[in-house]
């Protein structure tokens, strides 16, 4: 099937038009709006060229993408529009690279001084991607008008600001200050030593470089400057995080004296944080908003508990607007309310909601809301015990919660507390995330040589760059904790691929668990490794836990379901051969064989569900309660007791004689009876060998319950025993998988940055090691 589409190849329509100003400006826009619509789906082009773009001119013009779904892994574009090393970015950051391209070629006859200014920003990021498609877009809506202005400013942010000083490590010659991606990260803080109280601490830090700058406000003067060069990775992303202010200015160092009224000082004092600062200190007892609280100053442990406790406070809240209260047929209490937020409620129907009641410190639960029966103006309430509407009085503020939502946080909460006491696979962990304490990082394997990893990874046109091997190193090297930053389109992806293939094959490694925040995060790294790990000559033993909707199409082959029906139909189709093989070694006869297996299939289900409803009666009727829910509970359990009861007898009416049936006992022991009784009629005497048999057929029946049974037994099977153990942080953290009791040797967190605190420590609590990725 094809189809047509009007419009003219890029190159063709750029060739033979005689584009106005004006008109450029549109159709770059459009360029930009078109892929970046793309973008935001999740759907990146990868091997974008003019030929692959039909451009519409009209009213309006139109830009169509051709060769978006080209399964083929091969790169078809012309070279110009691919960056040098393809493979050290994603499809994304292949895309940003075609686009700043084809926006040089479109402005070549006459660039616009913000456009020519981006594209000269972007040659000088590594390997000469853009971060982003954005930066453009804006110079490109920059009014024509401000041109001039942007060329000033300009011109004064390229002015270099000498800082000068008179220690022997400061250069003699002059120096620039070398800036990260064209700024200096800065923050300050008061001295925290009471002789130099009054002194603000700031710090300017570049590119592994720094100035740390005791500034004296009360006297407008700089008591002290300290030079340090050779900044760690990990100095410079704290740097990045923590940063309160960027200075694009240049600054420079010399050897010298600083005059008492130079430029340098007043960059200084004209920075808000520098002069929020002061303020603060002038009026201590001002009150902070919350945009003003500096996380740094409070511990991580204090940071996350406060998040987690506030976690409660989101669930649902309704007003009880009076005590007068109706009765469902039901026996549900209906009572007028109206939500604390002024919209309707928003559960599923198939949820299940907890009732609290707000009390001063705690809520208490006093029973099920029935959604069936709750309406806009009545809140139906189904309670668990004869007191609890006691509790309630008009203007009684009640919480709800769904049972899913409940169990998502008791989990987040479990997670976090057992790293907060230390109970996690890494000791201390908090303190890995703690800006006040140097993490005591370990040499945890050897450090791999750059001629290793090179000779292991690079390929013509795919190599490491600096920057990348010298991360890869420190991660193998130390830990426990590592992190990887960059923008979107730096060949973070790609890097992580190498470095799971690598912590296999050289390290020792034995399982990884690789989670993120979104599906197509978690899919593009594994499909990614295991493509590399199949070139280089390893299968990667993979299970992807999720729902299958939500997987990527490279990664259903190895998603539990997919997995679970594999192992399914091979059981199966080996069971009645493994069973009759085990019979004729026995000395049974094949018809004994036969019948054992059909009455141990057809009964088996029964008797497992009947013992279920047997020890859940017993502990209702231990209970000792009065409730109607009590009592309700009671009665349907017995009456499913019966009625299965009733639909067993009726199977073993069609199979045996009546004569039997008197000495029947109905319970768990029903298919051993009844296999003695067929045993005897095949005149097969060996007790010892039909009860060895039957322990075969219990055996393989809860084994094929697992299989049946995705949602618990075999994803928990498989999380515990695949290498390469794929998911959200939302879905390795169901509560099936006992994700608390497992152990992995890595756990790999990308978009770490995104994810909630508590949400994060689900994942990290069980690895020996961590990697969090994210972008910077």
């Amino acid at each position: 099937m094809s189809e047509y589409v009007d419009g003219l190849p890029w190159s063709q329509f750029i060739a033979e038009n005689v584009l106005e100003q004006s008109q450029r400006f549109t159709i770059a826009e459009t360029l930009i709006n078109t892929i970046h619509a793309f973008h935001e789906k999740q759907l990146p082009h990868g091997d974008l060229c003019p030929e692959k773009l039909l451009v519409l001119a009209g009213e309006q013009t139109a830009i169509t993408l051709i060769g978006l779904l080209e399964f083929s892994d091969e790169l078809t574009a012309d070279n110009r529009y691919q960056p040098d090393n393809p493979e050290s970015t994603d499809a994304f950051g292949r895309d940003c690279f075609a686009v700043y391209r084809m926006v040089e070629e479109l402005f070549s006859e006459d660039m616009p001084v913000p456009v020519q200014a981006e594209l000269e920003r972007a040659k000088q990021t590594v390997d000469g991607i853009p971060i982003a498609l954005d930066p453009l877009l804006q110079s490109l809506r920059a009014p024509e008008q401000a041109e001039i202005k942007q060329v000033v400013e300009s011109e004064l942010q390229d002015k270099v600001i000498p800082v000068c000083w008179g220690t022997d490590d400061w250069p003699q010659e002059m120096k620039l200050l070398e800036q990260n991606d064209g700024i200096y990260h800065f923050h300050c803080n008061w001295s925290a030593n009471p002789r130099f109280a009054h002194e603000l601490r700031c710090y300017i830090t570049g590119l592994g470089e720094r100035l740390l700058v005791d500034l004296d406000p009360d006297n407008r003067t700089i008591n002290r400057i300290l030079y340090k060069k050779g900044l760690s990775i990990e100095e410079s992303i704290k740097a990045g995080k923590y940063s309160q202010a960027k200075i694009n200015t240049q600054l420079s160092l010399q050897r010298g004296s600083l005059n008492q009224r130079n430029t340098f000082i007043e960059l200084l004092f004209n920075l808000e944080p520098v002069i929020d600062a002061i303020i603060e200190r002038a009026n201590p007892n001002q009150e902070m908003d919350e945009d003003d609280f500096d996380s740094s100053e409070s511990s991580p442990v204090e940071l996350w508990q406060a998040l987690s406790d506030t976690e409660v406070d989101l669930r649902d809240i309704v007003n009880i607007d009076s005590t007068d209260f109706q009765e469902s047929p039901s026996g549900c209490l209906l009572y007028p309310y109206t939500t604390e937020s002024g919209a309707d409620l928003s559960f599923e129907l198939d949820d299940k909601i907890i009732v609290y009641i707000k009390d001063k410190r705690e809520s208490v639960q006093l029973g099920e809301l029935r959604l069936n029966e709750t309406t806009p103006n009545l809140l139906a309430i189904r309670f668990d015990f004869d007191a609890a509407r006691k509790r309630i009085s008009s203007g009684s503020q009640l919480l709800l919660e769904s049972i899913r939502d409940k169990s998502s946080r008791e989990l987040r909460q479990r997670a976090l507390q057992r790293v907060i006491e230390n109970k996690a696979e890494i000791q201390h962990l908090p303190q890995y995330f703690d800006y006040h304490q140097k993490p005591c990082m370990q040499q945890m394997q050897p450090r791999p040589s750059a001629e290793t990893l090179r000779e292991l990874y690079d390929q013509p046109g795919q190599r490491f760059n600096e920057q990348q091997l010298m991360a890869f190193q420190q991660l193998v090297e130390l830990g426990p904790v590592g992190v990887l930053q960059g923008p979107p389109g730096t060949g973070k992806t790609t890097f992580i691929s190498k470095f799971i293939h690598y912590l296999y094959q050289h390290c020792g490694v034995n399982n990884i668990l690789l989670v993120g925040q979104s599906h197509a995060s978690v899919d593009n790294v594994a499909i990614k490794a295991r493509e590399l790990c199949h070139t280089k000559g390893m299968e990667l033993d993979t299970v992807r836990i999720g729902n299958e909707l939500m997987i990527d199409e490279g990664m259903l082959s190895v998603a539990t379901k997919a997995l679970q029906r594999q192992i399914q139909h091979k059981f199966h189709r080996e069971y009645d051969l493994r069973v009759s093989s085990l019979g004729k070694r026995l000395g049974m006869a094949p018809l004994l064989v036969k019948q054992l297996c059909q009455l141990h299939r057809t009964l088996n289900p029964l008797m497992v569900t009947y013992g279920q409803y047997s020890r859940e009666l017993d502990k209702v009727e231990q209970t000792k309660s009065s409730s109607i829910s009590h009592q309700e509970r009671l009665t349907e359990l017995l009456e499913q007791s019966n009625q299965l009861k009733l639909r067993t007898q009726e199977i073993v009416n069609s199979i045996f004689d009546e004569s039997l049936l008197k000495t029947l006992v109905y319970d768990e022991t029903l298919i051993r009876q009844l296999a003695e009784q067929i045993a005897i009629q095949c005149s097969y005497n060996n007790p010892e060998n039909l009860e060895r048999f039957l322990q075969l057929l219990e055996m393989s029946q809860e084994w094929m319950d697992v299989l049946r049974g995705g949602e618990a037994g075999f994803d928990r099977f498989m999380f515990k025993s695949k290498r390469l153990v794929c998911g959200t942080l939302v879905g390795v953290g169901n509560r099936r998988l006992e994700l608390a009791e497992s152990s992995f040797d890595w756990v790999i967190v990308d978009e770490a940055g995104r994810a909630q605190a508590a949400e994060l420590m689900v994942a990290l609590q069980s690895g020996k090691r961590v990697l969090l990725v994210g972008g910077s």
